[in-house]
């Protein structure tokens, strides 16, 4: 494809010296091997590359060099490496709280993605308080706050924590809350929605109300076959999830 035949002429000039461009470029190269192509490997050669290459043009610590962190770890949550990613977004994380502040957006991107695979290592109680962190730090970002689609999303993974540690009731409160901004925010079709409904129609069905969960299960299924059509794996797990209720 044109596309192969453009990144395998892009990827003869990273062989320059490992200046500002250089550095950007392997980390975008990187990125498209992961999401375009889903070549892993390759991505993940590019990533190392790309680290090498930021620490020399932008330095050891820089914003630059944690995002080429960031990202690498993001591809190995992706193809479920979750130790790997792990190591790689502490390592984002301690250099965006020392470059940025603790408080920046920034850091809260990496911690809350290294909060999502602590949680799914089992230590609930250590991804607790980090997701509580992140939620304080969206809600207080000027460019953010309580209503913006990150902070949604975050508030989401802190209610689905608790439903895991059998915190029922202050799950369906945080799945109840983020639902009405949402649909309130940013409409009742919004991309997230049948996300936040497939989440809270099975901890209903886990209280046993039954009626009330099918159809947020029902609504969720309907809200991802308007927007991404019927064959659509969106659309595909939507209806899965329904069954299995």
């Amino acid at each position: 494809p044109r596309a192969r035949r453009l990144d395998a002429i892009a990827l003869d000039l990273t062989d320059l010296e490992p200046d500002t461009a250089t550095a950007s470029l392997l980390a975008y190269l990187a990125g498209f091997r992961q999401s375009a192509l889903g070549a892993f490997a390759e991505a993940g050669a590019l990533y190392e590359r790309a680290l090498a290459a930021s620490k020399v043009a932008f330095g050891p610590e820089s914003v630059e060099t944690s995002t080429v962190l960031h990202n690498h770890a993001y591809m190995y949550e992706f193809s479920t490496e979750i130790a790997k990613a792990r190591e790689l977004y502490q390592q984002a994380l301690a250099m965006r709280e020392k470059v940025l502040g603790e408080n920046d957006p920034r850091v809260a991107t990496t911690l809350n993605n290294l909060a999502r695979v602590i949680r799914d290592m089992g230590e609930l109680d250590t991804a607790k308080p980090m997701f509580e962190r992140v939620l304080a730090i969206r809600e207080k970002a000027p460019e953010l706050g309580p209503e913006a689609y990150p902070t949604l999303v975050t508030r989401h993974d802190l209610a689905f924590l608790h439903q895991l540690q059998k915190n029922l009731d202050t799950a369906g409160i945080l799945y109840e809350q983020t639902l009405a901004i949402c649909e309130r925010v940013h409409g009742p079709e919004h991309h997230l929605m049948p996300y936040l409904l497939t989440s809270y129609g099975f901890l209903l069905s886990t209280l046993k109300r039954n009626e009330e969960a099918e159809r947020a299960l029902r609504r969720a299924l309907a809200i991802d076959e308007k927007i991404y059509g019927d064959e659509h794996p969106r659309a595909s797990s939507s209806r899965t999830a329904l069954a299995k209720h």
